[in-house]
């Protein structure tokens, strides 16, 4: 997969346009992604708004990311924090509304778009993971997960939920994608072979 990840990275990276065009993508991804959390962040303090909108500010970190590539900077940090927060945000989302239609309930066009979408950011997660490399301070992204995750589900600002008693399988599968990082880069500290960097 790697090596997959690592042709594309590499054929995207040959033609700035297409840098370009995820980025417009995700800007637009994050514009729409804030708008609907305007009713959560309506009835959520001020002070934990940023946050409470947690995919809308991944796809706006991409962006920056892409922007800060295409002008030659690249910050190993604030890439695993992104390429691995699309990873978890997204696949969180697909996983609970995937959930929420197999166990009886149905999913609208909006929530299936949704879906669609998310697992667009899984996607682009995984093809610029190549851009980590390994760095102490990377001990950061999964402790800053972990600690979005207390904010989610212990303060309770986690997004609205499809069905009522999904609860417990969003924490699941929100503490999978927080493990999911920090044994990414545990692996990767252990095996690395600097590519893009």
């Amino acid at each position: 997969m790697r090596r997959e990840s690592s042709a594309l990275l590499a054929f995207i990276f040959d033609r700035p346009w297409m840098m370009v065009a995820l980025i417009i993508v995700n800007l637009l991804g994050a514009v729409f992604g804030y708008d609907w959390y305007k009713e959560q962040l309506a009835v959520t303090p001020w002070y934990l708004w940023i946050f409470t909108p947690e995919c809308p500010n991944q796809s706006l970190l991409f962006a920056v990311v892409l922007s800060l590539r295409l002008a030659g900077r690249s910050y190993n940090l604030l890439n695993a924090l992104t390429f691995l927060g699309l990873i978890k945000y997204g696949a969180w989302t697909v996983l609970v509304l995937s959930y929420h239609e197999l166990t009886g309930g149905s999913l609208s066009t909006l929530q299936w778009g949704l879906l669609i979408s998310h697992v667009g950011m899984v996607i682009e997660g995984l093809v610029f993971l190549p851009l980590i490399y390994p760095a102490a301070l990377l001990v950061l992204v999964p402790l800053w997960f972990g600690f979005n995750d207390f904010l989610d589900y212990v303060v309770g600002i986690h997004p609205t939920l499809p069905g009522p008693d999904q609860f417990n399988v969003a924490l699941l599968f929100a503490l999978l994608g927080t493990l999911f990082s920090a044994f990414y880069l545990v692996r990767l500290a252990a095996r690395h072979r600097p590519e893009f960097n």
